[in-house]
């Protein structure tokens, strides 16, 4: 007898029996009746699929787990959040990543009749809601556009409606700017480093010889700018690529200037303060007092 990596088995005198021997090859319930019939650890698709069989198949996912399942690229969740029409009601679910949630499907279709409870927008709200760090939403925002570029509207549409909404503003400017950003890191950039050193902001995803893109140029002063962040600029292809752009750079009279990760979000002061250095005539000024950054 094979089985689905999760099963639901409803309580009889036989399945108590199978089960049994299941727990010893390594079986886990996961929920009520619900389990992982494979040794190891639950994976994400694993919960979703016990999500399912516990509550119905007209269930939505929201929240991060519905970014991630609609195919943002963004880390699994450790939870997930369950959207379930008006008429099931659910006690929590202990020891399990589910979240039953009580939010009311009619309750966003009064909001907007043409958005469906588990569209990317109402999943990027809802994650929003739950997300103090203003780094942590801007990362939601941007992944999302970036993988939903077509149906932006949509998404600010339905950002812009709920009642209650944390980050709106961040929202609104993140889904609509142009160009958009293609990462937190650039974003990151701008707000840390940039706008409060009083450095000129860099023209943006600037697209130069040979069809490279870098994430920033200064033209007046022969200046590009790449973030290197860990999701774009780690491994052999990454390393040869940057080193064509900075070759295709040089060749065309621009100076190519590097900042990582650590640069930006943990020392963006003593990165401005390198910047106004390496770059002759940038302005530039202190943040506060004890800003590294030289006098102007």
């Amino acid at each position: 007898m094979t089985f689905n990596r999760v099963t639901r088995f409803l309580p009889s005198p036989s399945t108590k029996l199978l089960l049994q021997r299941g727990k010893r090859a390594g079986w886990t319930r996961l929920m009520p009746c619900i389990w992982l019939t494979a040794p190891g650890p639950a994976t994400f698709m694993d919960w979703v699929h016990a999500a399912k069989l516990y509550y119905g198949e007209h269930i939505g996912i929201g929240g991060a787990a519905g970014l991630c399942l609609s195919g943002v690229n963004l880390r699994e969740p450790q939870h997930i959040d369950i959207w379930l029409p008006p008429h099931r009601s659910v006690g929590r679910v202990t020891e399990s990543r589910l979240l039953p949630r009580r939010d009311k499907l009619d309750r966003l279709s009064r909001i907007n009749p043409r958005t469906n409870a588990t569209s990317p927008g109402d999943a990027l709200a809802d994650v929003l809601n739950f997300t103090q760090v203003r780094a942590e939403a801007a990362a939601f925002v941007i992944a999302t556009r970036r993988t939903f570029i077509n149906t932006t509207g949509q998404i600010v549409n339905t950002v812009q409606t709920r009642s209650r909404q944390r980050h709106r503003s961040l929202a609104y400017e993140l889904l609509t700017c142009q160009p958009a950003y293609d990462s937190v890191l650039e974003y990151q950039w701008v707000t840390q480093v940039e706008t409060p050193h009083g450095i000129p902001n860099a023209q943006r995803q600037w697209r130069g010889p040979k069809e490279y893109v870098w994430d920033g140029i200064w033209s007046a002063f022969k200046t590009t700018l790449e973030l290197d962040g860990k999701a774009y600029h780690s491994g052999i292809n990454a390393i040869t690529r940057d080193s064509a752009k900075d070759r295709a750079a040089l060749a065309h009279g621009y100076t190519p200037i590097h900042f990582g990760y650590a640069d930006v979000i943990h020392h963006p002061c003593a990165t401005a303060a390198q910047l106004a250095r390496l770059i002759p005539g940038m302005p530039h000024h202190q943040c506060e007092p004890s800003c590294p950054v030289p006098s102007a």
